[in-house]
């Protein structure tokens, strides 16, 4: 597969010129990337799930009421809520 228009367009639009050495040159790696990039795609097709996934041990977790006050040692305070500087005017 040649992709020499997409490079020649893709070089248009950057405005840059290519000599026709590193035209072949850049032709030969997007073809070499592209074989590569569809050996992965092959690839994906025999991914397997896998065997063993570790035990999910999940703690149990239990609500409780705060014994601290998180405001006890705030001045700026309104509503139960932290008063910080204005940001916009």
């Amino acid at each position: 597969m040649d992709h020499r228009e997409s490079l020649k367009k893709a070089a248009a639009i950057a405005r840059i010129k290519l000599s026709a050495q590193e035209e072949e040159r850049l032709v030969s790696e997007i073809d070499e990337a592209l074989k590569v990039f569809s050996k992965i795609d092959a690839f994906k097709d025999y991914v397997e799930e896998p065997k063993f996934t570790g035990a999910r041990k999940l703690r149990s977790d239990s609500i409780k009421k705060c014994d601290i006050d998180p405001f006890s040692n705030s001045k700026l305070i309104k509503n139960r809520k932290f008063i910080g500087p204005k940001l916009v005017d």
